[in-house]
C-alpha cells in the first residue's frame, strides 16, 4: 500500500518534501521479478510494485550513539561516526534539545563537543544527517551529568560511559539476539532431557 509506505517514511525522515518522497519511490519500485520497475501507468512506481525496505534504505541513518554518563565540568564529545548512508552522507547538524544551554563546537561534523556544566544536569542533543539526495533523518543522546568522580567523558576508552539510560527503547537487536539465546537455551536443555 503506497500511502502506508508514505506515512513510514514521512515518519522516519525529516524534511522529506512530496518531490523527495516521490522520487525515492519511483528509484525503489520493483516488479514482480525485482528488477527496476518501468514506466507504466502509476507515475509513482511505473509498472512496478512498493519496496518499503529498499525505501527505507535509501535514507541515511544517523546515529548519535549511546547515552553517556560525565562528570561535571568535563570535555565530552558527540560521536556521529556510527551514522551510514547507501551512499554518502554530506552533512552533519548537532543542535541541543534539552536542558542547560551549552556551546557546542563543531556542531557541523560528525564529532561535535562540549564542556559539561559544573552542576548535575541532563542534557539532549539531536544530530541530522543528510545524504547526497538530500533526504535526512535525526537521532538523539541524552547525556547525564553527575558530580561523581566515577563518571568519565566519551572518547577516552568509554570507561564510565553507560549503555543507555533506562528511559528509551531498547535496541531491536539487543531483543533479537536475547530471544535466540533463550531459544537456544531451551533447545539444549529439551536435548539434555531425552
Amino acid at each position: 500500500n503506497a500511502a502506508a509506505v508514505a506515512a513510514l517514511l514521512q515518519e522516519y525522515a525529516v524534511d522529506l518534501t512530496p518531490a523527495k518522497l516521490e522520487a525515492v519511490l519511483e528509484t525503489t519500485a520493483r516488479d514482480v521479478e525485482g528488477a527496476p520497475a518501468s514506466s507504466g501507468a502509476d507515475l509513482v512506481t511505473g509498472s512496478g510494485l512498493i519496496d518499503a525496505q529498499a525505501a527505507l534504505d535509501e535514507f541515511p541513518a544517523a546515529d548519535a550513539g549511546p547515552d553517556q554518563t560525565v562528570a561535571t565540568g568535563s570535555n565530552m564529545t558527540l560521536d556521529g561516526t556510527g551514522s551510514t548512508d547507501n551512499k554518502a552522507i554530506t552533512a552533519f547538524s548537532w543542535s541541543q534539545v534539552s536542558g542547560p544551554p551549552m556551546t557546542l563546537n563543531n556542531a557541523d561534523t560528525a564529532q561535535a563537543g562540549f564542556t559539561a556544566p559544573t552542576t548535575t544536569s541532563t542534557l539532549a542533543f539531536e544530530l541530522k544527517v543528510t545524504d547526497a539526495d538530500g533526504l535526512s533523518t535525526v537521532d538523539t543522546i541524552q547525556v547525564s551529568v553527575d558530580d561523581s568522580s566515577s563518571s568519565s567523558s566519551s572518547g577516552g576508552g568509554g570507561g564510565g560511559c553507560t549503555m543507555g539510560s533506562g528511559n528509551g527503547p531498547l535496541d531491536p537487536m539487543l531483543l533479537l539476539l536475547v530471544a535466540l539465546s533463550g531459544l537456544i537455551m531451551f533447545r539444549k536443555k529439551a536435548q539434555s532431557q531425552t
